[in-house]
């Protein structure tokens, strides 16, 4: 199996309502631009609105290696919670650092008590190529691909080949947890030819965990 590319690895923390009130929102914004170097941060009128705070692609030093931050985000939830995201198109666990790094400079800073009051969530997107084709394990849904296209044949578009499964999902009871998950979904990439084994994967996990189911589902083939 091989990592073609990370297309979104996002990691969200949840604090207390109105975290970062004590401060000046335009204060605020300028002292995160300078320190991640965001090259798109609110606007004025943004800002005035109450719109979510969205900065765009900013960059932090970890050691001798440099982190893309592709997006950071804060979103006041009413009176309910804080939400504080970071995007990056790497893993996890650099989106992680990044919110590490930020909550230890806003209590230095700032005193802001950024506490979580639940636990982290996480949502990975991948594109996967695999050696192994899913088709064999789904031969028992063609039949009903070729009733599809037999159909559709039959409207006059005489060139239609059959259908076929093209992936799966998962996902639990929405009805019955406290709590929100992405689904688990693969499928085949779109635009790409089925013969290149390509997928897109996402998952409500962290990518190194994402990446250790998709091995699994590789032997599974």
């Amino acid at each position: 199996m091989e990592i073609s590319s990370v297309l979104r690895a996002q990691s969200v923390r949840t604090t207390k309502p109105r975290a970062f009130d004590a401060v000046s929102a335009f204060e605020l914004v300028d002292a995160v631009k300078d320190r991640y170097n965001f090259r798109q941060v609110p606007t004025t009128q943004e800002i005035n609105a109450g719109s979510p705070t969205n900065f765009v692609f900013g960059k932090m030093r970890e050691g001798d290696r440099e982190v893309t931050i592709e997006s950071f985000s804060i979103v006041y939830y009413g009176t309910f919670a804080t939400g504080i995201t970071a995007v990056t198109r790497s893993s996890t666990d650099d989106a992680d650092l990044f919110l590490d790094d930020l909550r230890q400079w806003a209590v230095d800073k700032y005193k802001f008590d950024v506490t979580p009051i639940i636990p982290a969530n996480y949502h990975s997107q991948l594109e996967v190529i695999f050696n192994k084709t899913l088709d064999k394990r789904f031969e028992g849904l063609k039949q009903f691909g070729v009733t599809v296209a037999d159909f559709l044949r039959g409207y006059g578009f005489n060139k239609y080949p059959d259908f076929e499964p093209i992936g799966f999902s998962m996902h639990f009871d929405g009805t019955k947890p406290d709590r929100y998950a992405a689904a688990f979904s693969l499928e085949r990439r779109a635009g790409a030819s089925y013969e290149s084994n390509k997928y897109f994967a996402q998952a409500p996990l962290k990518t190194d965990h994402h990446i250790e189911v998709l091995r699994q589902i590789e032997e599974w083939l």
